[in-house]
């Protein structure tokens, strides 16, 4: 079996959210997509859910990060939960953080 083949049933996504930062990466195996924000730059975050019209329907959800300088940058997406799960770790990471959570539908 491929490695591509194996990280998604072995990997999980950690979300590490401190005073500091906020840090997303895959574990235990290397994986793209480690992201880091300082949190000192995050002025909001953003859950927004896409329609994603194949069969079946589903729902694509992810969270953005809005930055000091107005630029928005991915934290999470397609991570396989729903909208309201997703909903629920970007407002646990904004009480944290005291900084607002948007949500909006493409």
């Amino acid at each position: 079996m491929g490695y591509a083949a194996m990280t998604p049933f072995i990997n999980r996504t950690v979300i590490d959210v401190t005073p500091a930062s906020i840090t997303v990466h895959h574990a235990p195996l290397p994986w793209p997509g480690r992201r880091r924000f300082l949190t000192r730059d995050v002025k909001a975050l953003h859950v927004e859910v896409k329609k994603i019209y194949a069969k079946p329907l589903y729902d694509e959800c992810w969270i953005a990060v809005e930055r000091s300088n107005g630029r928005n940058s991915t934290l999470l997406k397609g991570l396989d939960m729903p909208a309201l799960q997703m909903s629920g770790i970007a407002a646990a990471m904004s009480d944290y953080l005291g900084v607002p959570v948007y949500s909006g539908q493409r």
